[in-house]
């Protein structure tokens, strides 16, 4: 039995971050036409010297050369079956100068504390599905996708959304009082049938009137709590002036933000750097 619920455990976990790679799907076709983020004279960029800069500055390990061999055995194991392929030297360029943006809102203590690895896939694969990112204890795990046209304000994003996780797990977040800002009856999904019904309606990265008086910013972030948390900081990270106009709209955002606004200054008072602006 204990096995079992352990197996049904990893499988919604699987599903969830199955949920994600349809958002960051979508999320590419948005940043690509709307955010003209491009990055000028990367043949310039010295790729082996912005690595060492990164690594020495920040005391994070980032590894662009590694395969398979970089995901946890057991995900490694049927049915998961986990792949992954090392990004191409283009596509690092672009991933480094994202990653490099993303942590200079950080403080740069919680970065030596909180992340110890950062993994660049140009493919990362589980149940026989691509996805966009995940994260693995204290290490990040961030797709390139090569195939695809990325940009970097798309990246940085993806930087934010994963590493939220992290600090989510763990610091002491208010789950409780979170959930309390929840519409009465409301919950996130709690077997395989309902995370897959979460990705099935999903329709857009922006949300609707609906979702937005929930409390919600996408269909996506009813899936679980720490999806719901997800979408909040990326977005408080990337586009903080989008979050603030939506929260003095709706009440159930405004709610939200209070909370996750506190529980990133409680980590640390240098986060007022980013919200101090909400």
């Amino acid at each position: 039995m204990i096995l079992e619920n352990k197996k049904i455990r990893y499988g919604i976990k699987f599903l969830i971050l199955l949920s994600a790679f349809y958002i960051y799907m979508d999320g590419v076709r948005i940043w690509n036409l709307s955010s003209g983020n491009a990055v000028a004279n990367l043949d310039n960029v010295s790729l082996a010297k912005k690595k060492e800069n990164l690594e020495r500055e920040y005391g994070v390990k980032i590894i662009t050369s590694a395969g398979t061999e970089a995901i946890p055995e057991f995900w490694q194991l049927p049915p998961s079956s986990g792949q992954a392929m090392p990004a191409k030297s283009d596509a690092i360029k672009l991933m480094l100068l994202a990653i490099e943006e993303a942590l200079k809102l950080y403080p740069i203590e919680i970065i030596k504390n909180d992340i110890k690895s950062i993994y660049v896939f140009d493919y990362l694969e589980f149940y026989g599905l691509r996805y966009a990112g995940t994260v693995f204890g204290d290490s990040l795990y961030l797709v390139s996708n090569g195939k695809s046209v990325m940009n970097k304000r798309y990246l940085e994003t993806l930087f934010h959304h994963e590493f939220s996780s992290i600090l989510f797990r763990k610091y002491n977040f208010p789950k409780d009082k979170w959930i309390g800002n929840n519409p009465v009856n409301f919950s996130y999904a709690k077997s395989k049938n309902q995370v897959l019904n979460s990705i099935k309606n999903y329709n857009n990265v922006d949300g609707n009137e609906e979702l937005y008086k929930a409390g919600f910013l996408a269909k996506y972030g009813q899936t679980s709590i720490e999806e719901d948390f997800n979408l909040y900081s990326e977005t408080a990270f990337s586009e903080p002036g989008r979050l603030k106009k939506l929260s003095e709209k709706y009440p159930a955002i405004r709610m939200k933000m209070e909370i996750i606004k506190q529980f990133y200054l409680d980590i640390s008072i240098k986060f007022s750097k980013v919200f101090g602006q909400l």
